[in-house]
């Protein structure tokens, strides 16, 4: 048994991160309780191995889960300035809309219709059409809304 605990050691990825899981005689309710209180992920009995080893796994399954996470926000945020510096940079009139408001505008956009790159942010798109767009707006956005997926 012991070798296959070395064997999941050794192989844990991040090394430096320590886990705390002590080792009792017998555990009661007040041994783990306070473990747990004093930042242990689990107490486990001295003659307890599969215990112990299903414990082990649990963490490196969350060391693996951690990394995902981590992994996924960095992918995510990295996504997030590609997309805010396209938007930014861009030399033809570029706008976000949600729910028929402007969320975002690049300063191309601004300078189209001429209008304050806050002020569009917030804008209904209806707003920036003459009265003649806006009826064709609203046909073509109810057309699309009454359409079936």
């Amino acid at each position: 048994m012991i070798v296959l605990i070395k064997k999941i050691v050794l192989s844990a990825p991040f090394p430096t991160t320590r886990i705390t899981i002590p080792i009792a005689d017998e555990p009661n309710g007040a041994d783990v309780a306070n473990g747990v209180r004093l930042g242990a992920r689990d107490v486990i009995g001295i003659d307890e191995d599969q215990h112990l080893v299903a414990v082990i796994n649990r963490e490196l399954k969350n060391r693996e889960d951690r990394s995902k996470h981590r992994d996924t926000l960095r992918r995510f945020y990295a996504s997030e300035n590609r997309y805010q510096q396209l938007l930014q940079y861009a030399r033809l009139p570029m706008a976000i809309i949600h729910e028929s408001m402007f969320v975002l505008v690049n300063d191309a956009f601004s300078d189209l219709f001429e209008i304050d790159k806050e002020e569009a942010e917030a804008l209904p798109i209806v707003d920036i059409l003459d009265k003649d767009a806006q009826a064709k707006y609203k046909e073509i956005l109810n057309n699309f809304s009454n359409s079936p997926d």
